[in-house]
């Protein structure tokens, strides 16, 4: 067990006590623990679960602890102490009095206590980095007066805080942790947590590895790699204006360029974009607008960002990344290469504190990291003293799949201790060492992606074996036997393609008999150029282990080449000067090397062999059919799937047809081997590969195609939402080169260019990827149609009226017109946010009805709905808000309760009703068939529960009116209406009406006058109303004078839903007589009737 002595003598301590009591005082009331061990944990827990802020109190997820074996207090208080990494045990302890806590020998000094810990007066603990100093206290632990500290500290106990202290990286208590105090600072170190070595009490998970990675702002020449998968772009990702969004998920390009202001948003919670090429950003381009988290970014080249560009997010770069111009970057920018920064002005921001929230997928972190089982050779067995032989090494799994992100150091050596070793396609240089002993070092870069090409020049005429080695990893893998000879066939190739051979296409190569110059210890080489004119030589394929087996090659378009030597000649070559040309004619995928012998004896004695290297003969391209598929161009184009239902995608290998590839992927009239316009972004020109003969053994060597989807209209860089494929995205299964699957799905409206590509990018190693494309593919549409409405209320009579009630027979409307949202979706269920412009398909309704419930019993009110100036408007169809959704606005509809009784009956008592508005199922279904569903049916849509205003049988009455011609006389009128009076029905006065309210609108233009009897005639008084208040008002006679006495019939032309039946003659206006002459009662009459009932 180490531990720290203290310095000075026993004067010096003694003297030290008496000047601070303070700590004296505190020391007494330490409690030392001795009860028992503690009993770790079954799984240790994850290391962010246990420390996943600053301070966090009542912690459930627990470290693993060892047996705490302190026997000493840890008592400072005099002199700094330096800890090398390890670990270190107290029983209890107290730190103060200005001391400093140090670290040497990097991450991480581990200290155990198993009592309580008090730091306390300017302790400064640690000087140096948080991931070096780990604090773990099974007591409480108290810290005050101006502490700082950093590390990582785990507290079984509880936790106090005062005065001033800080704490960098972070704290966890099982207990409670209390702050005293508002100058308390904390800060959380999620990065430094990943480079802390806890000894196996946590697991560093995915995001602490990340953290490695993602270290800081700007991180160049990174020796933590990601662990990436394979690179499947087949087209490049150029964004010129607006804003393009992308969900959740990973998204493959070949290259990327990002200009004039374009913006590129997320929808989260991370998009992961990966590139295969390189990468500028320039002319104020955006990325993103959110949160870093909510992005991450792998180019396998080169980055570039100038002219005002922005990028938030996590950005790894295989290649170099060169920054200028005011480019701002704020996240985290790792490069395996460079960074170089022109300018002053560029600005980055370390944002760690959004690493434990991306999702990184298995970029990073245990697990993520494939661990190395064993290397695999392709070499050819036969060699030639004359030229270097080609050797690939590649880092592999226990699955035999290639661990992409190896970035271990090799040992190679020969079992001859012969031959020098030389790059052919590397990122690092090799190593050579001593010169022809075989042996040499490597160490493979992220830029490799686990697969090295090298070459061995072995002047030495014999057999060896080649022995791989990873002494960190303890793995090492020998090849099989190489046969180097003097006099020998080398092979070489002339085509235009070069290496690359493609299934179904004559590939030129050159093969040219090389001897050893015989003069003694001679190390030079040339050209047998006697061996000339027509030769009959043995040929056949050595087959890779990769080979599918499939259709054999031939020569020159003579028989089929056997997969092993045959005992007869089957190929004639004819020489010149040593060198012959051929032609390999194939018709299928395969990976082999080809071998030719002259065991004649007509030119050497002994045998002359020769073997190519192995060539790996991929496909053309991949064929792409779509079932059903209308390949509609446009938003008229025929509709083919609903958004988000299945269809079927089948993909075929095809061979190579010479009318398909006119032109190289930049578009210059050179064949490339590679399908016409299949490797960019316009559907309507790819090359037809429907009429291409399958490559009947594709598939058959486990390659599997991985299919994506880029949507062509709308466009997404207008905002369009491109969500990419679902459902089943890969096809692994094929049979006589064609494979499909039944489950592919896309969740948006539009139309769509399907992409098919290898999986890995990379047919059987050859680093070479497979692709085509669709053309177009649609129109999908919306599945159906969800509906949701406000909450509509009826109006109180007409127009301008604002009392709560409306008459019988009254006309009213809305005061909340009803707004019906209407949301496109797909199958699933989720909005198709692309359902909007010209991909808008649902019209206007043209009709609707309504029911009303709430009547009194027996009533013979019947509601009455007046459409004629409805209508029907929506708004917000347009593609500038992407988000599906149309919203139908319903207005001018009339209603009225008609008024069916002239006299009341008990139904017709006051009522609210309650209104039920309903649309047929045709009224809210498109040309395409979608609509509104319920229970996966086209429905009918109702609104019910529509309120507002209550209904009641009204009418005006008049009172006769008596008095002198002398004087001005007033005649009493006002409104009633039908009511429930205790246990009966009677009109009552509305005093409602014109209640603080617009209700009855009568005045003097409403009066007229007529049947003048006795001395009154016409002219001599006139009458005026000022309206009602409260259901009640007054007509107002002039004084008529002296000797005009008399009558007059007085009528009230009111609206025809308060006109009454008085005399049972019909609905009429209220009528009166004005008498004038009359104020004592008159002896002539004997009866008087009232004018109403």
């Amino acid at each position: 067990m180490k531990r720290v002595n203290f310095q000075g003598n026993l004067k010096s301590v003694i003297a030290a006590i008496t000047r601070i009591k303070k700590i004296v005082v505190r020391l007494c009331a330490v409690l030392i623990l001795t009860n028992g061990l503690f009993i770790s944990s079954l799984y240790a827990a994850s290391c962010s679960d246990v420390f996943p802020g600053a301070t966090t109190a009542n912690i459930t997820k627990e470290l693993t602890l060892p047996t705490l074996t302190g026997t000493l207090p840890l008592w400072k208080f005099l002199f700094d102490a330096t800890y090398s990494a390890g670990d270190y045990h107290y029983t209890w302890g107290s730190i103060s009095n200005n001391v400093k806590i140090k670290a040497s020998g990097g991450a991480s000094v581990r200290l155990y206590f198993k009592g309580n810990v008090t730091i306390s007066d300017n302790v400064k603990m640690l000087d140096g980095k948080e991931e070096d100093l780990i604090v773990i206290i099974e007591g409480n632990l108290t810290v005050e007066d101006k502490v700082k500290l950093k590390g990582f500290y785990y507290v079984k106990g509880n936790v106090e805080f005062n005065d001033d202290s800080e704490i960098k990286g972070a704290i966890s208590a099982t207990g409670n942790i209390t702050i005293n105090g508002s100058k308390v600072k904390t800060d959380y170190k999620a990065d430094k947590l990943a480079k802390a070595d806890f000894n196996s009490m946590c697991t560093q998970g995915a995001d602490e590895g990340c953290s490695k990675v993602f270290s800081g702002a700007l991180v160049p020449s990174t020796a933590n790699t990601l662990s990436l998968p394979a690179f499947t772009g087949s087209s490049a990702l150029n964004l010129t204006s607006g804003k393009t969004t992308f969900a959740t998920g990973d998204f493959h390009y070949t290259t990327g360029n990002m200009s004039g202001s374009a913006k590129l948003k997320t929808s989260g919670p991370t998009t992961r974009l990966y590139f295969n090429g390189n990468v500028t950003l320039e002319d104020d381009a955006k990325i993103t607008e959110k949160d870093a988290d909510e992005l991450i970014i792998i180019i396998k080249g080169n980055l570039t960002v100038k002219d005002h560009a922005k990028v938030k997010g996590f950005v790894y770069v295989q290649g170099n990344v060169t920054l200028e111009d005011r480019a701002d970057i704020k996240g985290s920018l790792v490069a395996t290469g460079t960074i170089t920064t022109l300018g002053s002005k560029v600005k980055t921001k370390y944002e760690s504190s959004k690493l434990s929230t991306v999702e990184f997928s298995t970029l990073c972190g245990e697990g993520a990291v494939t661990t190395l089982d064993h290397f695999a050779y392709t070499v050819s067995t036969a060699a030639s003293v004359c030229t270097a032989h080609s050797v690939t090494i590649t880092a592999q799994d226990s699955s035999n799949a290639t661990i992409t992100g190896y970035t271990g150091s090799i040992t190679l050596s020969t079992s001859t201790s012969n031959g020098n070793w030389a790059v052919t396609t590397a990122t690092n240089a090799i190593n050579n060492g001593t010169s022809d002993d075989g042996g040499a070092t490597y160490t493979f870069a992220a830029g490799d992606s686990g697969d090295i090409v090298l070459t061995l020049a072995n002047e030495h005429a014999d057999t060896l074996t080649i022995t791989t080695t990873d002494s960190s990893a303890s793995k090492s893998t020998t090849s099989s036997s190489i046969t180097y000879t003097d006099n020998t066939f080398v092979f070489s190739t002339g085509d235009s393609l070069a290496s690359d051979v493609v299934a179904g296409r004559d590939h030129s190569f050159t093969v040219s008999y090389m001897k050893k110059n015989p003069s003694p210890s001679s190390t030079t080489c040339s050209v047998a150029s006697g061996y000339t004119g027509s030769k009959s030589l043995k040929a056949w394929v050595a087959k890779h282990g990769d080979d599918p087996s499939g259709t054999a090659p031939k020569i020159n378009s003579g028989s089929s080449l056997p997969s092993s030597v045959g005992g007869s000649n089957n190929v004639s070559l004819t020489f010149s000067s040593g060198v012959a040309n051929f032609t390999l004619n194939t018709f299928d995928v395969g990976k082999y090397a080809l071998n030719l012998r002259d065991d004649s004896g007509g030119f050497a004695t002994a045998t002359i062999n020769g073997a190519s290297d192995t060539y790996v003969i991929r496909p053309f391209g991949l064929y792409i059919a779509v079932t059903g598929n209308s390949a509609a161009s446009s938003h008229s184009g025929t509709k083919f799937k609903k958004a988000g239902e299945a269809f079927t995608v089948v993909v075929t290998g095809v061979l190579y047809a010479s009318a398909d590839d006119q032109y190289n992927t930049a578009g210059s009239a050179t064949p490339d081997g590679f399908p016409d316009y299949h490797s960019d972004t316009t559907p309507s020109n790819n090359a037809n590969l429907s009429n291409n003969t399958a490559a009947p053994s594709f598939g058959g060597e486990s390659e599997t195609v991985a299919l994506t989807a880029l949507l062509y209209d709308p466009s997404p860089a207008g905002g369009a939402n491109d969500p990419g494929l679902s459902g089943t995205t890969s096809i692994s299964s094929f049979s006589s080169g064609v494979g499909s699957s039944t489950n592919v799905k896309y969740t948006e409206v539009g139309i769509i260019e399907i992409t098919a590509q290898l999986t890995d990018s990379n047919y059987l190693a050859s680093g070479k990827n497979v692709y085509g494309k669709s053309g177009y593919v649609g129109r999908l549409y919306p599945d159906h149609y969800t509906l949701s409405a406000n909450t509509p209320a009826l109006a109180d009579g007409g127009a301008s009226w604002t009392c709560d009630f409306t008459y019988q027979g009254q006309t009213f409307g809305f005061s909340t017109d009803p707004v019906i949202t209407v949301t496109a979706v797909n199958a699933g269920g989720t909005a198709t946010k692309n359902f909007g412009g010209d991909y808008w398909k649902l019209s206007a309704p043209t009709s609707h009805s309504f029911a009303a419930t709430g009547l009194p019993s027996g009533t013979s009110t019947a509601l009455s709905h007046n459409s004629a100036s409805t209508t029907y408007v929506y708004t917000n169809t347009g593609l500038s808000g992407y988000d599906g959704v149309g919203t139908l606005t319903i207005a001018s509809d009339a209603f009225t309760f008609t008024r069916n009784n002239s006299r009341p009956a008990s139904g017709d008592v006051a009522f609210t009703p309650s209104l039920a508005m309903t649309f047929i199922a045709s009224q809210f279904t498109d040309p395409d068939g979608a609509c509104y569903e319920s229970a996966s049916s086209c429905a009918s849509y109702a609104v019910s529960s529509i309120g507002g205003t209550e209904i009641r049988y009204g009418r005006v009455v008049l009172d006769e009116a008596f008095g002198s011609e002398l004087l001005a006389l007033p005649m009493a009128t006002r409104i009633e209406y039908y009511a429930t009076t205790g246990s009966s029905t009677a009109f009552v006065v509305n005093s409602a009406d014109n209640n603080s309210c617009t209700g009855t609108s009568l005045g003097s233009g409403n009066i007229t006058l007529s049947n003048y009897l006795g001395n009154l005639s016409s002219g001599e008084t006139t009458a005026s109303l000022s309206g009602y208040s409260s259901g009640v008002g007054t007509i107002n006679f002039t004084a008529p004078g002296s000797g005009n006495d008399g009558q007059v019939k007085t009528t009230l032309n009111v609206p025809a839903y308060l006109e009454y039946n008085w005399f049972d003659t019909g609905l009429a206006d209220p009528v009166a007589a004005g008498v004038f002459g009359i104020y004592e009662g008159n002896e002539t009459i004997f009866y008087f009737r009232e004018s109403y009932r």
